[in-house]
């Protein structure tokens, strides 16, 4: 009988007890659970920004050789209407890749006191405006005058290389490569 027997007074002591430790420990439970959902947002954060830099890689050697190509004359064989496809095709996919990249970076912007996102932010931006500005005036001045003079042509492929290496210096950056490498490893090695 001792064993099924209800001690009551026994029982609310321990009450105002469990009312006090089962808040706690939800807290603590989910206070690991939203660390860790944060570790893994800014890891996929991280591996979504290692793929638009490889877009924008690609992108860039692909608006590197059409540009080169149409300042250099190289094919004549564009009609009007086969050049502004080309380069409609190429500006869209240009900014398109680039646009992603910045609006990622944006993000990781606001949740780090680094300088080096500011910076690659700043440099991206200005160098895609300036080979959009650079695509028109070489479409504009080719079809105006129907050719470019040598002076143009070199004036514009310096200026065309010059952001090519200003955009893959900034998307190459090792400090902007140690950030991502800590944001993309969320997971605490345990055995170390």
């Amino acid at each position: 009988m001792d064993l099924c027997s209800w001690n009551g007074e026994l029982a609310l002591k321990f009450i105002p007890l469990c009312t006090l430790v089962a808040p706690l420990v939800a807290l603590w439970i989910f206070r690991q659970w939203n660390n860790q959902k944060e570790k893994e947002t800014s890891s996929n954060l991280a591996i979504n920004i290692y793929e638009y830099i490889e877009d924008v890689k690609f992108s860039v050697v692909k608006t590197e050789n059409i540009l080169f190509h149409l300042i250099r004359n190289n094919n004549a064989s564009y009609t009007r209407e086969k050049q502004k496809e080309v380069i409609s095709e190429i500006s869209f996919d240009f900014n398109k890749s680039i646009s992603k990249l910045i609006s990622y970076l944006k993000i990781i912007k606001a949740n780090s006191t680094k300088e080096v996102i500011e910076k690659t932010l700043i440099d991206l931006t200005e160098s895609v405006e300036k080979i959009n500005r650079l695509t028109l005036n070489v479409d504009s001045k080719y079809w105006s005058k129907g050719h470019l003079t040598l002076d143009e042509e070199n004036k514009y492929v310096g200026d065309l290389n010059q952001n090519i290496k200003r955009i893959n210096d900034a998307i190459n950056n090792e400090e902007l490569e140690k950030i991502l490498q800590k944001l993309a490893m969320y997971r605490e090695d345990k055995s170390a």
